[in-house]
């Protein structure tokens, strides 16, 4: 299954541990954003107009080639990843949230919700894979 994995850059050791587990279970991350924050280093403030356009339509295609889209809900402050929702909800994808949704209202209008991410992790390598 194709997935696009996205949360907040503050978390980056919590997405990349959700991700290495997705690839290890056969799932292909469709883009990997994680990757990129480890070898450049350097706050969207810095980035150049160029790279701040490239960063986003390479996150964005990942969210539109993804059969799932699944935010790991910020404990910290994340503007991307809501708007990676925002993404995923406006092309018709099935989105996935995990951690405290009812922090948002938009989250509510995910495909799925789940509490932990332990519990979503399990949806989509069994329930998800399945279908």
């Amino acid at each position: 299954m194709k997935i696009y994995l996205t949360g907040a850059s503050k978390e980056l050791e919590l997405c990349e541990s959700f991700r290495d587990r997705l690839r290890a279970a056969g799932h292909v991350i469709t883009h990997d954003w994680m990757r990129e924050i480890r070898c450049c280093p350097v706050s969207d403030h810095d980035l150049s107009h160029e790279s701040r356009v490239q960063y986003a339509l390479d996150d964005m295609r990942g969210v539109m080639a993804a059969d799932i889209t699944w935010i790991l809900i910020p404990e910290n402050t994340s503007a991307g990843c809501w708007v990676e929702m925002g993404i995923a909800l406006g092309v018709g994808g099935c989105v996935v949230v995990s951690g405290n949704w009812r922090k948002c209202i938009f989250a509510d209008l995910a495909v799925y919700r789940f509490t932990t991410h332990e519990s979503a992790l399990e949806w989509i390598t069994t329930e998800a894979t399945a279908a």
